[in-house]
């Protein structure tokens, strides 16, 4: 998938999510190791992360070492509810690698081939507490975690944005960063494309929960639950 990132530092960067097609071929990278984030929450489960910068692979706890600083790099500017959306969106993302991994010894790179980590930014209360909050829920359909895409919805990338408010099963439309087929339960990894800035303007101008902003993106049937 492609992620363009909405995060002050980094915006009008194109992000990359490959999702693999029938033969799919991913990517590998990573970056210096982060301090962990204080949780009380138990997390179960860690990723092998890429570091672009100095080729090493460091295996991170998803919900302390890694997601908090994901969406810092991510989206920063999110109201707290589509923050909550993004940090479900990232997670469910690198779930997805652990099972489809960007190379041969690690899951997922550390820029936009995959999803920007950047471990040396100072996090807020509101990136903590959107990942904890959402602790180890992810986004299934059809029984397998998704491969679901997110982009800034800026520009040129607004037209990989999906609007899947009321659609569910066939009548969903998948976004074509990903393998696009007919009927869409074909590739039931592919259930669209959600757009950073339009999930921002669902959260501060509608007031959309962060559950009603995933399904706005990604269908009705969507299942928002634990891993």
């Amino acid at each position: 998938m492609i992620l363009a990132t909405v995060n002050n530092a980094s915006a009008g960067h194109g992000n990359k999510h490959r999702q693999p097609t029938p033969t799919p071929t991913p990517t590998p990278m990573l970056t210096p190791t982060p301090t962990p984030v204080p949780t009380t929450i138990p997390t179960s489960a860690t990723i092998r992360v890429y570091r672009s910068a100095t080729g090493q692979i460091d295996a991170l706890d998803i919900e302390t070492e890694y997601l908090p600083y994901v969406i810092a790099a991510e989206n920063d500017i999110a109201p707290f509810q589509s923050m909550k959306a993004q940090a479900v969106a990232s997670r469910t993302y690198a779930y997805y690698k652990k099972e489809h991994p960007s190379g041969a010894n690690f899951d997922i790179y550390d820029d936009s081939r995959d999803q920007n980590y950047k471990p040396w930014l100072v996090l807020t209360d509101d990136e903590i507490n959107s990942v904890s909050q959402t602790n180890g829920i992810v986004l299934k359909w059809g029984g397998v975690i998704i491969c679901n895409f997110y982009i800034s919805g800026e520009g040129s990338y607004a037209q990989y944005v999906t609007y899947n408010e009321g659609r569910s099963g066939e009548d969903i439309i998948q976004s074509t960063l990903g393998w696009v087929t007919d009927p869409p339960s074909l590739n039931p990894y592919n259930r669209g494309a959600m757009g950073q800035i339009q999930a921002n303007a669902l959260a501060s101008d509608y007031g959309y929960t962060w559950q009603s902003i995933l399904k706005y993106f990604y269908g009705s049937d969507i299942i928002i639950g634990p891993k």
